[in-house]
C-alpha cells in the first residue's frame, strides 16, 4: 500500500489536516486477516481464483469484463500518478527536464522489470507482455539518449557526436552479448536475464545519483 507518492503526499497532508488518515492504514492488517480467514477459503472451495473470475460465474462475462476493465483503468491512472509525482521531484533535485526524467528513468525502470520477469517466468503469455514492454523501454530511451548526446556537444559536430555515440554502443552490445552468452552457457539462462536486470538497477541508480552540476542536459520540451 505504500509507494514514492504515499511517502512524498502524507508528510503534507498530515501538515494540512493532520493525522487522521493513519487510521485507515491500522485497519489494513484487520481486513487482511479477515479476508484470509472468511473470503478466501470460500474462494478456494468454489476453485476460483479472483474475484471477477466469482463474478463472472454469478452475473456473467460481461460483468467480469467491465468490472475488469475498472480496475485495469483506475490501477492504470494510479500508477501513472505515482510516478508522475516523483519525477517532478527528481527532474528538481537532478536538473533535468520533467519529460526527459520520466521518459529516461521510466525506461531503465522497464528495462529492469522485463528482464527480472524473463528471468522468473514459465509462461508464454508472460513472454509476449514482456516483449511488448521491452518496446516501450526502446522507444523511451533510444531517441532521448541520442537527444542527450546532441545536447552535450556544439551543434556543428552534433552528427560526429552521435556517430561516435553509436560506435560505442555497438561495441558494448557486442562486449554484453558475449557475457551473456557466457553466463548463459556456464550457469542458467535465469541467471542471464538477472544480470542484465541488475545493470540496469546499477545503471538507474547511477543517474539518480548525478547532481544538477553534473547533468548539464539542457532543457527538453
Amino acid at each position: 500500500q505504500a509507494s514514492a507518492i504515499t511517502f512524498l503526499s502524507l508528510p503534507g497532508q498530515a501538515y494540512e489536516d493532520g493525522m487522521r488518515f493513519v487510521q485507515f492504514y491500522f485497519g489494513l492488517p484487520l481486513a487482511m486477516i479477515f479476508l484470509s480467514i472468511f473470503v478466501i477459503p470460500y474462494f478456494y472451495k468454489l476453485k476460483i481464483y479472483t474475484a471477477y473470475e466469482y463474478l463472472e460465474t454469478r452475473f456473467g462475462l460481461n460483468t467480469r469484463v467491465f468490472t475488469a476493465s475498472l480496475f485495469l483503468i483506475q490501477r492504470g491512472f494510479s500508477t501513472g500518478l505515482s510516478f508522475f509525482a516523483p519525477s517532478i521531484v527528481m527532474s528538481e533535485l537532478l536538473g533535468w527536464s520533467l519529460n526527459f526524467t520520466i521518459l529516461f528513468i521510466g525506461g531503465l525502470i522497464l528495462f529492469t522489470a522485463v528482464y527480472t520477469g524473463a528471468a522468473v517466468t514459465t509462461d508464454f503469455r508472460i513472454y509476449l507482455g514482456l516483449f511488448f514492454l521491452y518496446g516501450l523501454y526502446a522507444a523511451m530511451t533510444e531517441g532521448i539518449s541520442k537527444a542527450w548526446v546532441s545536447n552535450l556537444c556544439e551543434q556543428k559536430d552534433t552528427a560526429t557526436a552521435i556517430g561516435t555515440y553509436t560506435a560505442f554502443s555497438s561495441v558494448a552490445t557486442m562486449l554484453a552479448s558475449l557475457i551473456a552468452g557466457l553466463v548463459w552457457q556456464l550457469t542458467t539462462p535465469s541467471m542471464t536475464f538477472l544480470l542484465a536486470a541488475a545493470g540496469g538497477t546499477l545503471s538507474l541508480l547511477y543517474f539518480l545519483s548525478i547532481r544538477p552540476a553534473d547533468a548539464a542536459i539542457g532543457e527538453y520540451p
